[in-house]
């Protein structure tokens, strides 16, 4: 067996530890215990290929004492739609 990390194999010889991780705290309460929950997000049939409403589900967290939303992962918006002709 490689004693090569399975996950990173950046981190030659390490397995990630807890004392390695820094913890997400809410930055309303600094709670660091969170809920999961999922915002849906609808793509119009006009919109993509199969020419079928589709719709999406992206996870938030939400802080288990504050109920303030925490969305890990940022949507950019464009300031100018593209259009293809």
């Amino acid at each position: 067996m490689s004693n090569e990390n399975q996950w990173n194999p950046f981190l030659k010889n390490k397995s990630p530890s807890i004392k390695d991780m820094l913890p997400v705290l809410c930055p309303k309460c600094g709670n660091s215990i969170f809920d999961r929950y999922y915002k849906l997000f609808k793509l119009e049939a006009f919109s993509n290929i199969s020419e079928i409403p589709q719709i999406y589900n992206v996870p938030v967290f939400v802080c288990s004492n504050c109920a303030e939303v925490i969305e890990l992962t940022e949507k950019k918006q464009e300031e100018t739609p593209i259009i293809q002709k």
